[in-house]
């Protein structure tokens, strides 16, 4: 195992002596060939693991005098013809031997092509990657998503950036859940870019006012799964473009994120194409974990009317075989409910008096038929006592 120094990894590299086993002491004190083997390969990039063969070249007691003479441009070595196998083992949370991510991670000093073909194929980088590299995925695409590009590749690689958030978040929340709380540390100790929060509610705007386009189908339910930590952002966002006064609310954040919540809650209420029922399931889902960050903006009188105008919004089906069909869409509004009820908007009297009768209504309407309304009622019944 070789321990290097980060802060001259970049021009560090390995020498190999060559020397004979033998018995005999100036056998084994001087050397008949030596290799050497560069960290870093012509691309800047942390050599791939694996193994590796090296020419050994022959020694020279008056040139290796010199330090590092093999590696002047006009070195003369004398190959022999042994080679040398090494293998490489990387253990590191400070390199990246992804090429794509690295010329990503080094955005700014990369020519455009080379960060935006990152962008480009974020998607195939190693999963494993994207959670070691948390910080540093995130400083840089949060940094192309606010830089001023030109008008000619502004709006893909805005884009794309936003895409690639979004593709890191469902990628720690499905496969490394572990890391969630890592996640939200980030968001909310090492996260800065005040002007994130345009961008984001912008794209966030465009997407459920798409909700039901085919063409943006996979972007929409990405957006949806990955909703309640966009809005972190967003809010982290925000308050550090301007922070908080309690004296003087900021009515203009307010405003652009009601809006989103209520095109939001539109979406819940629409009955056609059939296939937006899937999107409103990943809406039900997302909508409790929602509200723990919009506490931060909303009063609590204003969640609970936030939290009602979503419940209302909710449809129900024309008939029995309509509700046959859709029985995962029902279990998903029953768990939202059984949220509200367990969570801090009905735990809080001024809320709990404005949705208190809509989550009645809801329950009300599953008595006669769903097991899980009754279990919702009784657990009401408790929270109220």
């Amino acid at each position: 195992r070789v321990a290097v120094d980060m802060a001259t990894i970049e021009r560090t590299h390995m020498l190999v002596l060559c020397r004979h086993c033998s018995t005999g002491k100036a056998s084994r004190q001087d050397p008949f060939g030596f290799a050497y083997f560069p960290f870093y390969n012509e691309e800047n990039l942390f050599v791939q693991n694996g193994l590796h063969q090296l020419p050994i070249y022959r020694y020279n007691k008056v040139e290796h005098a010199q330090r590092s003479f093999y590696l002047a441009p006009d070195a003369k070595l004398l190959p022999r013809k042994e080679k040398l196998t090494v293998r490489i083992d990387l253990c590191s949370t400070r390199i990246t031997q992804e090429a794509k991510l690295n010329k990503l991670m080094k955005w700014q000093s990369q020519p455009v092509g080379n960060w935006k073909y990152g962008l480009e194929m974020f998607g195939y980088i190693e999963k494993i990657e994207l959670v070691k590299f948390l910080r540093e995925i995130f400083d840089a695409l949060f940094s192309i998503l606010t830089h001023p590009h030109s008008e000619e590749i502004r709006e893909e690689v805005v884009n794309l950036a936003y895409t690639s958030i979004v593709y890191v978040i469902i990628n720690i929340a499905n496969k490394y859940s572990s890391f969630l709380p890592v996640l939200k540390a980030y968001i909310a100790n090492q996260f800065n870019s005040p002007l994130a929060h345009q961008h984001l509610l912008r794209i966030l705007r465009y997407t459920i006012d798409h909700i039901d386009d085919d063409k943006l189908g996979k972007q929409v339910r990405d957006t949806l799964k990955a909703l309640p930590y966009l809005i972190k952002f967003v809010i982290t966002s925000r308050y550090q473009f301007r922070p908080p006064d309690p004296a003087v609310p900021d009515m203009e954040f307010k405003t652009e994120v009601s809006a989103l919540l209520h095109q939001l809650s539109q979406a819940m209420s629409r009955t056609e194409p059939k296939s937006l029922i899937v999107n409103q399931v990943l809406a039900l889902q997302c909508f409790n974990a929602l509200l723990e960050d919009l506490g931060n903006v909303f009063s609590v009188r204003e969640l609970g009317h936030i939290t009602r105008n979503f419940v209302e919004s909710i449809h129900g089906f024309k008939d029995a075989l309509e509700e046959q069909k859709n029985q995962n869409y029902i279990r998903h509004k029953l768990l939202l409910l059984y949220g509200l009820i367990a969570g801090r908007v009905f735990a809080l009297e001024e809320s709990r008096q404005v949705i208190l009768p809509v989550i009645l209504e809801n329950i009300l309407a599953h008595l006669t038929r769903d097991n899980e309304a009754i279990d919702l009622l009784a657990e009401m019944l408790r929270v109220s006592t």
